[in-house]
This record gives C-alpha cells, sequence and structure tokens, in this order.
C-alpha cells in the first residue's frame, strides 16, 4: 500500500521531509485542484487519496492563498474528518510537519509555518478523536506546539491577494485539540496554558485586529473544563496575565502607542473569555468569572 511506503520512506529519510516539492504536484494544475474541491475532495481510490495528500504538503506553503487554504489545507481537513487517511500515512505526516516548524526553510511571505500548525491541529485532533499516535509523536507534538506558540514572534494576519498566515490563531488552535486530548496530564497542561497566555499582550507594539484574541480565549476555555487544573491556579495565572509588566502600571499605557496595545491585546482577552465562560457550562463556572472580573477590573 501507498501509504506504507510513505511511511517507510520517510523514517529512512530521518527528516521527516517530503519528497514531492512542487505546488501543484505532478499530474494536476490549479483548475483540477479547484474542480476536485468542487466535488468536496471526493476521491474513492485510497491509495491515489493518499499519494494526492502527501504530494499537496508543499501547497501549504504556497503564496496563492487559494492553493494554500482553499485546497490543500480544506483537503486534508476533509480527508482527516472524514478518516480517509491511514494511521501511518497521519503518523507520517505530523513528523513532516513538525521537522518544517522545528526546522524552518526560508520563507519570507511567513505562510509555510502557520499552515503547517494549522494542519497540525487536524493531525492533532485524530489523535484525540481515536488515540493512534505512539507516546514520541504525542510527546513531541506537545513540544513543538509550545515552542511554536511561545516562540511566536510574526504577527501578521490576514493581507490582499495573500490571505492568511495567522500565525497565533493557528498556533492557538493546534494547542487547543491538544488540551482536549486525555492522554495529557496536568504538567502537560500547564506547559500549554504558558504558552498561550504568553502570547495574550503579543510581543513588540502589535495590537491584534484578526481575532487573535478570541482564538486564544477559546483555547484557554477548553484548558479551563480540565479538571487537573484548579480554580486557584486560574487565579494565579490571571492575575499574572493581567499585570501591566514590563509598564510600572496600567496608566502608563497611555503614554506610548506600544502600552496602548498591550492594553488592549490583554483587555481584548479578558472580555472574550468571560463572555466564553458565561456560555459555559463549566462546574466552576461562577468562580471562574470572578477571577476574570478581577483581572478585567485590574487592567482598568
Amino acid at each position: 500500500m501507498f501509504h506504507r511506503f510513505l511511511l517507510m520512506m520517510l523514517l529512512l529519510s530521518g527528516s521527516g521531509q517530503a519528497v514531492a516539492e512542487a505546488c501543484p504536484p505532478e499530474g494536476w494544475d490549479k483548475p483540477s485542484l479547484v474542480a476536485l474541491k468542487a466535488r468536496q475532495f471526493v476521491v474513492d481510490d485510497a491509495d491515489e487519496r493518499a499519494r494526492l495528500a502527501e504530494t499537496l504538503v508543499p501547497c501549504l506553503a504556497d503564496p496563492d492563498p487559494e492553493l494554500r487554504d482553499g485546497v490543500a489545507y480544506e483537503a486534508m481537513s476533509t480527508w482527516l474528518r472524514a478518516e480517509g487517511l491511514a494511521s501511518a500515512q497521519v503518523q507520517a505526516l505530523s513528523a513532516q510537519l513538525l521537522a518544517q516548524l522545528e526546522h524552518p526553510a526560508v520563507d519570507p511571505e511567513g505562510v509555510a509555518q502557520p499552515f503547517a500548525a494549522l494542519l497540525l491541529s487536524e493531525l492533532a485532533r485524530t489523535d484525540r478523536i481515536n488515540p493512534h499516535f505512539p507516546d514520541a509523536l504525542r510527546n513531541r507534538m506537545l513540544h513543538s506546539a509550545e515552542a511554536y506558540v511561545a516562540g511566536m514572534t510574526d504577527y501578521r494576519g490576514f493581507e490582499e491577494g495573500l490571505g492568511w498566515r495567522h500565525g497565533v490563531a493557528h498556533g492557538a488552535d493546534w494547542i487547543m485539540q491538544l488540551a482536549l486530548n486525555p492522554a495529557y496530564d496536568r504538567a502537560a497542561l500547564e506547559r500549554l496554558r504558558a504558552a498561550l497566555l504568553s502570547q495574550v499582550p503579543a510581543r513588540g507594539e502589535h495590537a491584534y485586529t484578526d481575532g487573535e484574541s478570541e482564538r486564544l480565549a477559546r483555547a484557554i476555555l477548553v484548558l479551563m473544563h480540565r479538571s487537573e487544573l484548579d480554580p486557584v491556579s486560574w487565579h494565579q495565572t490571571l492575575a499574572t496575565v493581567s499585570a501591566p509588566a514590563p509598564l510600572p502600571d496600567w496608566a502608563a499605557a497611555f503614554m506610548s502607542r506600544r502600552g496602548l496595545n498591550q492594553r488592549h491585546n490583554v483587555r481584548l482577552f479578558l472580555l472574550a473569555l468571560n463572555l466564553g465562560v458565561q456560555r459555559s457550562t463549566l462546574a466552576d463556572r461562577e468562580a471562574l468569572l470572578h477571577t476574570i472580573d478581577a483581572a478585567i477590573k485590574a487592567s482598568d
């Protein structure tokens, strides 16, 4: 079977890098891929579907958003959610994309890593729906997601003609899928939480405008549903989020663009989280709302 051959080649390569480099892949052009999308990515032959999935990976780094987002990502997501790719190939694709994040190629447009992270969220989802990852891959997912989100410095979101980068949002989606997986223990969840919260204020002078705060809040809300993280720990972590550091106090935020953007990002996140908890069925809902309200007041 094709997927067994693919896994063997990836493991032998030692790097997980794809053999195919072209986008569109050999035998396809953009019109034929768009036509495949119109057919809802139906590919009846399992080997052909597996081969196409592997050769579409380079399209995740293509500057054309119709190929990158509309075809490559949507095709992969469709097949993964329909369990249309074998476990061996899902693991191989995961290793390939993790290698791309850990050893990024030159990418001036900044699209390759965010879309690797977004597809990794779908690959991680398969393991939490039907556990099939070996421990080594599951741990590598944890380490890479944590490092990717915590280390994010490229805050470019949507751009006309180029479409989305959205690294923070895609990283939050990836962590959200890991947070939903019961295989991860409290220590792992704490690391994922810390990575997410490190991006709440953003770095430098960036103000979130493309929904990043809401995506961070959504992932944090999932972590709030995990019983391993108790209300006391949330009080401590959200108090840290609402602190003005490196500013001396929040009054100082009104004296600089950087400070204003930091305050904007923190309050937008807390307000989004507050709304999410209000709509939730969390057992500790009232205690968490009190904690979030205190954090919002602290950022006044």
